[in-house]
């Protein structure tokens, strides 16, 4: 999942390049669009690899989160994540990585200051639209032996918000203390508001959602409010809990892994989802799925 996800991602990014080859000019005399502040994802791509696995892995990094653009000044909270990285922490952290910087015509620069461990990092890229942009990154070495310098391409691409209404099924597997483990295909439907990101660069999510079955003997049927102090998306990662309902039934969706969305720039589906249901009149339930994009709230 995560491997064909980076693939349409850097196919994108491709598009994107050509893209902006071909509109080079009507850029620099028409100008380039401010990028648009919001949900952003960059996925930054090493030029080296792992070498410690027995088949060299390639290196990426993940920012996932809040960009915010005003005039010429760019700034962002990111979500900093290391994938193959040895060790993986460098960046990586629960706390945003703030990076600053500016935009001018459309060339872009970021910095995000050295860390107790690793460098100073710089993304340099240009601004091939309000929502994306491609270029390289660098990192000075840190303190760290383990955080030496590094080098790659960077791509970002604006997440538009995902207000509004999806539906889907959700297949589950009951377990009935004393009983048999039961199989269920659940209808669900979400009605999702995007609220405003908060300082860590995590926008949190609310509204309601029905979950439910009609399947003998054991029905289970939750509808219940989207708790927005615990649901939220950062990038294209989702997270969704809802409060207990009237019969003290929850949803809680899994971040090991997160569900996501199957293309960030304009998404129809949040699929891979791990969820588990607590509580109520339906026992212990767990299951996977997917809820697709259905018409504006």
């Amino acid at each position: 999942m995560r491997r064909s996800f980076i693939i349409l991602f850097l196919a994108l990014a491709l598009t994107v390049a050509m893209s902006a080859c071909g509109s080079s000019r009507s850029s620099s005399s028409g100008g380039v669009p401010s990028l648009t502040s919001g949900n952003w994802l960059w996925i930054a791509t090493s030029n080296t690899y792992n070498t410690t696995n027995p088949t060299p892995l390639r290196q990426y990094t993940y920012f996932r989160g809040s960009l915010t653009a005003s005039g010429s000044t760019v700034s962002a909270a990111m979500q900093i994540v290391q994938q193959n990285f040895s060790p993986p922490f460098c960046y990586s952290s629960v706390t945003p990585g703030v990076l600053t910087g500016s935009v001018d015509g459309n060339n872009l620069t970021l910095t995000l200051p050295a860390t107790t461990l690793a460098g100073t990092l710089t993304i340099t890229a240009t601004v091939n639209s309000a929502n994306s942009f491609l270029g390289t990154y660098s990192t000075s070495a840190g303190t760290s032996v383990s955080c030496p310098e590094d080098s790659g391409t960077v791509y970002g691409i604006y997440v538009p918000p995902i207000s509004n209404n999806w539906t889907g099924t959700l297949s589950s597997t009951q377990i009935v203390i004393g009983g048999p483990t039961l199989k269920y295909t659940y209808a669900a439907t979400a009605s999702v508001t995007q609220e405003a990101a908060n300082a860590q660069g995590v926008f949190p999510l609310s509204g309601t959602l029905t979950f439910q079955t009609n399947d003998p003997p054991n029905s289970c049927f939750i509808s219940a409010a989207i708790d927005d102090t615990q649901s939220f998306i950062q990038g294209e990662q989702v997270m969704i809990v809802t409060t207990p309902d009237v019969n003290g039934a929850q949803i809680v969706f899994s971040s090991t892994p997160y569900a996501n969305l199957n293309n960030p720039a304009t998404p129809t589906q949040i699929g891979n989802i791990s969820y588990n249901t607590v509580g109520g009149n339906c026992f212990y339930s767990f299951g996977s799925g997917s809820l697709t994009l259905t018409t504006q709230p």
